[in-house]
């Protein structure tokens, strides 16, 4: 509970912040609910922020309906945040023009759950005279930082857009991790474990000198 608090206090930190949408992509649907929930506990207690934000959530099950309501919704709104999960139907294949999304949150890894199929591929690895850290990379490290990184770069696919990504998982602090990143996320990188007040000050801080670019 103390984590899933934790993520919520950022992210309305975050949204008290900008103006614009705010996408937020979590590992799985187990954090996201939770951390939903927190959210809006937060939201709660704060009038202003609540005024200011309809929060749109990815559901298991979504019908294809369903989901275009909710991208239409997102769209077409001011400042909504999208709570959606890495590797889901929203983090590929979806752009987001103007300020539909300024922000992108990505929130954990999404590394596949233990499986005897995860277990058997990586028996097979060995087998054909992989190391484990190998396998690992393989099966494991890299499809999780593909989904990570399609997410982050969600609402940056056109020139000249400017937008910011938070990376919340102190495993994307780490040189092997960043070593592998895309070279435009490699470029204005800053690691630190930020309080919510740091992170406000970093956001209104960052979206103020783009716009007198």
């Amino acid at each position: 509970a103390d984590m899933y608090s934790s993520i919520a206090q950022r992210i309305a930190a975050v949204c008290n912040s900008v103006s614009g949408g705010i996408g937020v992509f979590f590992p799985s649907y187990a954090v996201l609910e939770p951390t939903r929930n927190h959210l809006a506990s937060q939201m709660e207690r704060d009038a202003t922020l609540r005024a200011r934000r309809t929060v749109l959530v990815e559901r298991p099950g979504l019908t294809n309906e369903e989901a275009d309501g909710i991208m239409s919704t997102f769209k077409s709104g001011h400042g909504c945040i999208l709570l959606a999960v890495q590797g889901g139907r929203f983090s590929e294949g979806e752009d987001f023009p103007g300020h539909a999304m300024d922000v992108s949150i990505v929130v954990g890894l999404p590394l596949s759950p233990p499986s005897p199929a995860t277990y058997a591929d990586y028996r097979q690895m060995e087998t054909d005279r992989f190391d484990r850290h190998q396998a690992y990379m393989v099966l494991s490290l890299l499809p999780a930082l593909r989904k990570a990184f399609q997410c982050a770069g969600r609402h940056v696919r056109e020139p000249g857009k400017v937008g910011l990504v938070f990376f919340m998982d102190s495993r994307f602090a780490q040189q092997s991790v960043i070593d592998l990143m895309p070279q435009w996320l490699r470029e204005d990188l800053v690691k630190a474990h930020f309080e919510p007040d740091s992170i406000a000050s970093i956001t209104r801080d960052f979206f103020s000198t783009a716009r007198i670019r």
